[in-house]
């Protein structure tokens, strides 16, 4: 079968992004695919990449068409195609905000979504019988380490340094208690200045580093040091830092928020959105219980997974 993946780009810096995993994953079973991207990003073994600026993709090759982010140029040209030629196409829209599907689900055949939350949010806009529930995996191989570091770092933050990832709540939570370190790996910059002069004014050593200047095993290195990740987002999909977190022996503390639930369980305390209380309190226990989690997640969070439940569903869509 011909795959053609719209992804949004591949910066050599996260080959953990699902526009690097998923389509390797699905070579490796002898599909033929091209991903389609705006931007840099490295080669993929076994896959085709093509890179646009402007123009929109070539399809003519496709068997399937699988889109990626609804804030894609490249998606709606190619669920329009793929209409217009009566190819059968897949759209993740991979929304934090979970924005209505508009035209992208007026154009697409099927639905994936990455957790029964999302599928209950959707299910009102969307035929019900073509939704799946494939969450994103993890190539597991990219987390492994010659030398497992000591975990003597305290709490990580991990993501883009803007409102609605929490970043503001967390240093709000963070100067009520007793002094600690916070190391944040930021990948967008918004409101690191007022991050920087809240922590100054209150009780926390911040360290900001920038992730797209670091290479990804000093990423993974971080995951292994520290004991708490810290994921306050005021509304999310599904952040993937949660289960690299997870399987690198992090505990998590996360907000009840989209899928966050079904990949944290047992792993880590959940508090709501925008509730600073609960951030402090959660913070607080998870001090007191600062003992690593077991770490190591199994086939259920696999990329291998993720590819092996997107043929089945290739099959369908095709079929």
């Amino acid at each position: 079968m011909n795959i053609v993946y719209i992804g949004w780009g591949l910066p050599p810096e996260m080959p953990s992004i699902p526009e690097a995993i998923l389509p390797r994953f699905l070579a490796k079973q002898g599909h033929q695919v091209t991903v389609h991207v705006i931007g840099p990003g490295p080669e993929l073994a076994g896959v085709t990449v093509r890179r646009y600026k402007e123009r929109g993709p070539d399809l003519a090759e496709a068997d399937v068409v699988i889109v990626n982010h609804r804030e894609n140029p490249l998606s709606l040209p190619a669920l329009r195609w793929a209409e217009e030629n009566h190819v059968p196409s897949i759209y993740m829209a991979h929304d934090p905000f979970f924005h209505p599907l508009g035209e992208h689900g007026r154009r697409t055949d099927w639905l994936v979504v990455f957790s029964n939350v999302e599928r209950r949010l959707r299910i009102n806009e969307f035929n019900p019988g073509r939704i799946e529930v494939i969450p994103n995996g993890l190539d597991f191989d990219l987390y492994e380490l010659k030398e497992i570091p000591q975990r003597d770092g305290d709490l990580l933050y991990v993501g883009q340094c803007v409102e609605w990832k929490g970043v503001l709540d967390l240093v709000e939570a963070m100067n009520q208690l007793p002094r600690h370190h916070l190391t944040m790996l930021c990948h967008i910059d918004g409101v690191s200045d007022l991050v920087r002069e809240r922590s100054q004014a209150g009780n926390i050593d911040l360290e900001i580093l920038p992730i797209g200047k670091r290479r990804f095993r000093d990423l993974v290195t971080a995951f292994y040091r520290h004991r708490t990740l810290v994921c306050p987002s005021h509304t999310d999909c599904f952040p993937t830092v949660v289960l690299e977190a997870i399987h690198c022996g992090c505990k998590v503390i996360a907000t009840r928020i989209g899928g966050i639930p079904e990949q944290v369980r047992s792993a880590g305390i959940l508090v709501g959105p925008k509730n600073v209380k609960d951030l402090v309190a959660a913070i607080a226990v998870g001090e007191l219980e600062a003992a690593a989690i077991e770490g190591g997640l199994g086939y259920e969070w696999s990329a291998q997974r993720q590819a092996n439940q997107f043929v089945r569903l290739l099959e369908r869509a095709g079929g």
